[in-house]
């Protein structure tokens, strides 16, 4: 075996090596010899991207390797460099770990770490990263789908927006119920970064959808939003833990009741954690309505595969069943089924924490408001 080769197997074994420095994968295939760090290949590519100057990455075992360069990968290596690259992260940063490897997240933490150092011990901690922001992003119309500049202001409580900036908030938004989801499927049409943001107004959920023409701002949107939504969580609930970097499941499907004459709807489904809501369009401000999704092992939560069959009208179909109503769901595909069962059956098994009692008990008032006689004759689903 070359020597090179052997230096090069050798320093990958020592621990912390074997793992990409950047999203913790274990398919090290590069390295960048400048930083010190072992990367995968994807990693690889975005520290091309960030210019020579900043990281000179080569193939473990394709590329020619100089002593020198061997020796900087053997004085630094992921774990020293992650104490100098990471030193100040913030404890609530979203990092791209696991199923969370979504390429603008890798590309804003790799940016972050060695185009910015942002996180640097001595270094002045960018405003963004200590939930404070302020700036401009496009925001969508609520009653057509044109999107205006807007100003757009955190102060580590909340957010606010204004139409005119010199007038008082358009919309002050609480972060406790926030939720925040990047690109998500319906808006990548825009061709541009864009986000979504779910908050609670009066005991609904109010969709807001926003975009901005560079994605890094974007991506310091949702970290600084995030961080001081969770800051907020902790100091009232250290035990309370919920997903950081939630997945957006959404889709067309049709909706039915519990009697097998019900008229099947079709209607846009969003999945926001505990939050299982329904729209005529993607782009409504409001869902149609919500169902809150409990904990199965408390009882009165469970669902059920219906296969195909008449009263599904041959899409394939499942059921939902909810303490207070059972909802026949059905999707055009199996694979479509498969998708939505496994998301809402992993939610079911999740307990409750803090956070999601709280939001139980918004969602509980307004269930309980509609269900009045009255109320039901006005309402608009």
């Amino acid at each position: 075996m070359d020597t090179k080769v052997k230096l090069l197997n050798d320093l990958l074994k020592i621990s912390g090596n074997f793992n990409c420095a950047d999203c913790g994968v274990k398919d090290v295939t590069h390295a960048s010899y400048n930083i010190g760090v072992f990367l995968c290949q994807t990693c690889a590519g975005i520290h091309n991207l960030l210019g020579s100057h900043i990281s000179k990455t080569k193939h473990l075992t394709l590329d020619h390797w100089e002593l020198s360069q061997i020796n900087r990968l053997k004085d630094v290596g992921n774990t020293k460099a992650k104490l100098k690259y990471e030193a100040r992260v913030p404890i609530n940063w979203t990092r791209p770990t696991g199923s969370a490897r979504e390429t603008l997240l890798l590309e804003h933490w790799i940016n972050a770490k060695y185009a910015r150092e942002d996180f640097i011990q001595g270094k002045q901690p960018p405003p963004y990263t200590q939930g404070l922001m302020e700036g401009h992003m496009y925001k969508r119309a609520r009653e057509n789908s044109n999107y205006y500049p807007r100003k757009f202001v955190l102060d580590g409580k909340t957010l606010r927006y204004y139409v005119k900036e010199t007038k008082s908030p358009k919309t002050i938004i609480n972060l406790q119920h926030i939720s925040l989801f990047i690109n998500p499927v319906k808006m990548q049409d825009l061709g541009f970064p864009c986000m979504q943001i779910d908050h609670i107004v009066n005991g609904s959920t109010r969709h807001i959808f926003v975009y901005h023409k560079d994605a890094e701002i974007i991506w310091q949107w949702y970290q600084s939003i995030m961080i001081s939504k969770l800051s907020q969580h902790k100091s009232i609930d250290s035990s309370n833990e919920e997903p950081t970097n939630p997945q957006l499941q959404e889709g067309w499907l049709w909706k039915a009741g519990p009697v097998p004459t019900y008229t099947h709807r079709k209607r846009w489904f969003t999945l926001d954690n505990r939050k299982l809501m329904y729209h005529l369009d993607p782009f409504d401000a409001y869902p149609k309505g919500e169902i809150f999704l409990g904990d199965a092992s408390s009882g009165g939560y469970k669902l059920q595969d219906r296969g195909f069959g008449e009263q599904s009208h041959g899409r394939c179909s499942f059921s939902l069943h909810t303490p207070y109503r059972t909802f026949i769901l059905s999707s055009e595909t199996e694979q479509d089924k498969l998708s939505w069962v496994n998301a809402i059956g992993e939610v079911l098994r999740r307990p409750l924490n803090q956070q999601d009692k709280e939001l139980q008990s918004v969602l509980v008032k307004k269930r309980s408001t509609a269900l009045n006689p009255l109320n039901n004759l006005l309402s608009r689903s």
